[in-house]
């Protein structure tokens, strides 16, 4: 109470902000870039140029033994109906091949949680090999040579060939078998089978300090059968691309894979702080919440974590200074500026105390002035 009050009665814009963000001092000390939203890309194929449009890329994925991307077809039987990415999958008799969205925003490591969920279908035709779908490094997957096991760089699932009519696939951090492998690990799909799945990293889940979680949950479409497979560990990989991955490896074994109604993680930022839709969160959009502050206001004036419900307030002013990006590009706003990075909060808070406090100080020797 005692803070309305002071507000209210120096009733001027600067000294007001100046209090604001001087209160706020002890929480916005504490908060980081890391604390940014992140955001999330769905794709449902309608058409190889919406696809293309939207960053997915074919690399030697239609190369023999290859012949995967972009396909208008309806195999995973996804709600969206035809369009889709897959087709036949092998392992690459000295090829590597990947179909995956590479504009996710710049290239981060497993300290951020990662989520994805879609529908897929596998069908076996004398498949002997295996294949991903996660987050990998498209400048690693690229290189000559490269083996998924023994380059690592890629979390999400790996599908490994049949045994006895069933896929088995596991949760896989760097590509490799998760250890012990048993109950918990290995899933058993059935074949030619439309499964939802969901690809959940908990960068903090693990029992060992350190450690995360990665979880995988397929079901079948009338839910009367749901799988599970988990992993524990971490790995200093980095990642900047999600899609389809096939191995460098010497057999030509086919099989058919097709995924759709695909969303998972990017880094692209969730700008609802971005108050005047410029691309950016910066002074200009801290100049429209600190107006409105105190104000019954919707969401594009401020009013960001409860708009119908509570004023413009502390709680929307940390969601803006976390989603806080400078007048650079909003998804990755470090990469474009280069050394001179994104400003920590507490830097971006005394430069504004310090702007404020002086502009409230030439007021008071005008004012002094004219007396």
């Amino acid at each position: 109470m005692a803070t309305t009050l002071a507000v209210r009665k120096l009733n001027h814009p600067g000294i007001t902000a100046a209090i604001i963000l001087a209160l706020g001092t002890g929480l916005l000390l504490t908060m980081s870039p890391a604390a940014r939203a992140q955001a999330f890309e769905t794709q449902s194929f309608d058409s190889e140029a919406s696809a293309s449009a939207a960053g997915w890329t074919e690399f030697q994925s239609r190369d023999a033994p290859f012949d995967y991307g972009f396909s208008n077809t309806n195999n995973a039987e996804g709600d969206s109906g035809s369009g889709e990415a897959g087709g036949t999958i092998a392992r690459g008799a000295g090829l590597n091949a990947y179909y995956a969205d590479l504009t996710l925003g710049g290239s981060s490591d497993l300290s951020l949680d990662l989520h994805a969920t879609g529908r897929l279908k596998i069908r076996d035709v004398d498949f002997d090999g295996e294949m991903y779908l996660g987050w990998f490094d498209s400048a690693v997957a690229e290189a000559a040579g490269f083996d998924v096991q023994e380059d690592k760089d890629y979390i999400g699932l790996r599908f490994f060939e049949p045994n006895n009519g069933l896929w088995r696939l596991y949760a896989s951090i760097d590509g490799i078998f998760p250890s012990p492998i048993g109950v918990g690990n290995q899933i058993d799909l059935p074949d030619d089978t439309a499964l939802d799945f969901e690809i959940d990293w908990d960068a903090d889940g693990g029992a060992i300090a350190g450690d995360g979680l990665l979880t995988l949950t397929f079901s079948t479409l009338d839910g009367t059968q749901t799988f599970v497979s988990t992993v524990e560990g971490s790995s200093p990989m980095t990642w900047d691309a999600f899609g389809l991955l096939s191995n460098n490896q010497d057999r030509l074994q086919q099989g058919l894979l097709w995924v759709d109604d695909l969303s998972y993680t990017t880094l692209a930022l969730a700008l609802a702080s971005d108050l005047n839709n410029n691309g950016f969160v910066d002074f200009e959009d801290l100049t429209i919440l600190l107006a409105n502050w105190n104000k019954d206001v919707g969401a594009d004036d401020g009013n960001l974590v409860e708009p119908l419900v509570s004023v413009v307030n502390f709680a929307d002013l940390t969601v803006l200074l976390a989603d806080w990006t400078g007048p650079g590009p909003a998804g990755s706003p470090e990469a474009a500026l280069g050394e001179e990075a994104v400003p920590e909060p507490s830097s971006l808070l005394l430069g504004v105390m310090a702007t404020l406090g002086l502009s409230f100080y030439r007021r008071r020797r005008r004012r002094g002035g004219d007396q």
